[in-house]
């Protein structure tokens, strides 16, 4: 292994740290699958019993009976053993012991015991079919199986230190919504479907579908109840139901109407919502997709959003999400220079390509001057000449390890900021060319922009084999099913980085293989659709007019194109 840090490179600057089982529901709807423990969540209402209050050191410090100051992302007993800190745990969720797993022992045991005892021969019909999964003694139904899969890939737990809705559990101790619960029971069911490709399930995730739209819609006409952390819940939850859902192009749409509608909820509701543990998180987790779609719409971002998320900094403490705040402004900044470019509201062309560079460098200064816990490992990995690279689950010689979730998505915010950044670079420069009448001498040359997307491409991809299941071994053989709630934060930066001037046809092959991964994998078809654009060497064109439509590729600046 090497360690973390910062490259300058001769003449241009960059960080290269820069099978089947069958379950049968309560509904007859039947389910295959590899893998029950994934797919088959435990009824949380029924099999939960409560235990006292956890510890809530991380794990190293448990087990060592250290103590542990809970820092973040690494505590300092961790760091000063140089060790991978694994996080902390929900204190609140584990307060609760989720018994499923011993019931369900218990009941293979006793069935098999009685089986054995019964001394029966098998019949041809029985040794055709699969060993079922539920058990007489134990029924779920098809709604329990899906707000389970959500629980369990979607909220953050012991192993998993940040889930993409991590304020469910709080919420739901004050507040059980019924738009939430059927907009749960929506997602859930859309990821099962997809998981088993079941028309049946996904029949019934979109029934759940328009309960959920029916039900938000009752609660934006309450004055008081339009303002809850309940329906800014739902509202997040319907979008996240669009990505999982996604049958192909437009791609976003979809999710971009309810962000929009998230934002004037958010507007609503004010600083009092920064209050609350679940309002805060709810206001950190949209906050990053309006200002993804700010980009995506080439539109700039109210200032009030700004302000807020300046307030928000007061609550917040020593959770190790100050970062946050620092990425959302660089990512409104950047928004907001597409934006007039889009507009075309400057005057010279050499004023908005300086704001450029700026927000170029305050990145890269960031990167140079990191906190040791936000630091991570480059593990390298040797492979054989006579492989087919395209199939080999890490992406060239090395991949990264780093110590939680938290600050993976980070770095790879970082990546695809500087690889969007460095994409309106050099038409910038080409701009500015145009209007001096000989070539610009100012900023980087097209290549130097090229080498530099190149080199973040391949950071992202380094940063997948951790999401898809690498703990650390070099071999670099095998990668598990994804966790959720981390890859779905890991999509876009791919997309990204497949669509860049460095990118090249291995990389986004590679990158297509990646996103069939996660679609399968957790049930999320964006990734699928995504993957498909790929292979047919097709890219989204971002600044078309009006909705950003499916072309085939072309050599300029994704970010920029049909701007002039």
């Amino acid at each position: 292994m090497k360690p973390f840090g910062p490259l300058l490179g001769t003449g241009r600057v960059f960080l290269s740290i820069l099978p089947t089982t069958t379950i049968t529901t309560t509904t007859n709807i039947t389910l295959s699958g590899n893998q029950l423990v994934a797919f088959c969540p435990p009824d949380i209402r029924t099999s939960m019993v409560y235990r006292g209050k956890p510890s809530p050191a991380c794990e190293p410090c448990r087990t060592r009976r250290l103590k542990c100051d809970q820092r973040r992302p690494s505590c300092s007993q961790c760091i000063r053993a140089k060790r991978e800190c694994l996080g902390y745990r929900d204190v609140t969720a584990l307060s609760f012991y989720d018994q499923s797993n011993e019931i369900i022992g218990k009941a293979r045991l006793t069935k098999a015991t009685s089986k054995a005892l019964s001394c029966q021969r098998p019949t041809a019909k029985s040794h055709r079919q699969s060993s079922p999964v539920v058990f007489p003694s134990l029924t779920f139904s098809v709604n329990d199986q899906a707000t389970g899969f959500v629980f369990s890939h979607y909220v953050r737990s012991a192993k998993h230190t940040r889930g993409h809705l991590d304020f469910l559990p709080s919420l739901l101790q004050t507040d059980t919504s019924p738009a939430v619960t059927a907009c749960m029971s929506a997602v859930g069911l859309a990821s099962l479907a997809n998981i088993h490709m079941s028309p049946e399930l996904m029949l019934a995730a979109r029934q759940e579908y328009s309960v959920a739209l029916a039900e938000t819609s009752a609660a934006l006409r309450d004055q008081e109840v339009a303002t809850s952390d309940s329906t800014l819940a739902a509202v997040e939850l319907l979008s996240m139901y669009e990505i999982v859902a996604c049958q192909g192009p437009p791609l976003i749409g979809r999710w971009l109407n309810h962000i929009e509608g998230g934002v004037k909820l958010i507007e609503l509701r004010g600083a009092d919502q920064l209050n609350r543990q679940a309002g805060l998180e709810l206001f950190t987790q949209l906050r990053l997709q309006i200002a993804l779609g700010n980009i995506y719409k080439k539109a700039k971002t109210p200032s009030w959003l700004l302000d807020l998320s300046r307030e928000a900094l007061k609550y917040r403490g020593d959770t190790g999400d100050q970062v946050l705040d620092y990425f959302f402004r660089i990512l409104v900044e950047v928004g907001n220079l597409v934006a007039a470019i889009r507009e075309n509201t400057y005057d010279h062309s050499a004023t908005v390509l300086r704001s450029a560079l700026n927000l170029d460098a305050e990145l890269i200064t960031w990167a140079m001057s990191i906190d040791p816990r936000w630091k991570y490992t480059v593990v390298e990995v040797k492979k054989t000449d006579d492989e087919d690279h395209r199939l080999h689950p890490i992406y060239g010689d090395h991949y990264h390890v780093y110590p939680n979730m938290m600050v993976s998505m980070v770095w790879n915010n970082y990546r695809f900021t500087r690889i969007i950044l460095h994409e309106v670079i050099p038409f910038l420069c080409s701009r500015q060319s145009q209007e001096l009448g000989r070539a610009s001498t100012y900023g980087p040359s097209e290549a130097h922009s090229a080498a530099i997307t190149q080199q973040l491409a391949e950071d992202i991809c380094a940063s997948v084999p951790y999401h898809l299941g690498k703990a650390g071994s070099s071999d670099g053989s095998t990668l598990g099913i994804p966790f959720a709630g981390g890859v779905l934060r890991l999509m876009w930066p791919l997309f990204i980085a497949s669509d860049c001037q460095g990118s090249s046809p291995e990389m986004r092959a590679w990158i297509a293989q990646c996103l069939d991964k996660i679609g399968h994998g957790v049930g999320i078809n964006m990734a699928l659709t995504m993957a498909q654009i790929l292979r047919d060497d097709m890219h989204l064109n971002w600044m078309s007019e009006g909705e950003p439509s499916i072309v085939k590729r072309c050599r300029e600046p994704y970010i920029l194109r049909n701007a002039s």
